[in-house]
C-alpha cells in the first residue's frame, strides 16, 4: 500500500470541489468537479474512497420466466465496479463540511512559524457597500413599529 502524500493536521488549499456522482444519461458513477469562487484553505481530516463503475436496475424476474415471485428470479439493484478513486477531505472550520478534493488538485502550504488555528466555524461574509447600507438604513427607518420602537 502506497503511503498518504498528506497527514492529518496539514495546511493545504485547492481550487476545486470533487464529487462523485451518477450521470443521470448512462446511469454511470463518474467523477464530476467544479470550481470554486474563492481558493479554500484548510486541514486535512481524512480520505474516502469512492467507487466508479456502471448502475443496473434489478429485475423482478428474467424473461421468459413467470411473472410469480421466485427467489431464483431475483436481482437487486447494484454497481458493476469499473475502479475506484480516494478523495481527501479539507476542513475549513470544525463545523463546516469537509470539502472533497483530489490528490493532484492539492497544494501543500509551507510549514509556518506559528501554526494557526481551525476556526469553529468558516463563515464568508459579503461586505455591504455604502449604497447598498444607506438603502437598508432608509428601508428600516420608514418600516413600522410597535408601542416600544421594536420593529413589527
Amino acid at each position: 500500500m502506497k503511503t498518504p502524500k498528506f497527514k492529518i493536521g496539514d495546511w493545504v488549499r485547492t481550487n476545486w470541489i470533487t464529487l462523485v456522482d451518477y450521470d443521470s444519461k448512462t446511469g454511470e458513477r463518474k467523477i464530476f468537479k467544479s470550481g470554486l469562487s474563492e481558493t479554500a484553505i484548510g486541514q486535512i481530516c481524512g480520505a474516502t474512497r469512492k467507487m466508479l463503475g456502471q448502475y443496473r436496475e434489478g429485475v423482478d424476474h428474467l424473461p421468459g420466466y413467470s411473472p410469480n415471485y421466485v427467489e431464483e428470479d431475483y436481482y437487486p439493484p447494484h454497481l458493476e465496479v469499473k475502479g475506484s478513486v480516494v478523495l481527501w477531505e479539507i476542513r475549513r472550520g470544525y463545523l463546516n463540511i469537509p470539502i472533497l478534493a483530489l490528490e493532484r488538485d492539492i497544494t501543500r502550504l509551507p510549514p509556518m512559524t506559528k501554526t494557526p488555528t481551525l476556526p469553529w466555524i468558516k463563515q464568508v461574509r459579503i461586505p455591504w457597500s455604502e449604497k447598498q447600507k444607506e438603502e437598508q438604513s432608509r428601508t428600516m427607518q420608514v418600516a413600522p413599529r410597535g408601542k416600544k420602537g421594536r420593529w413589527l
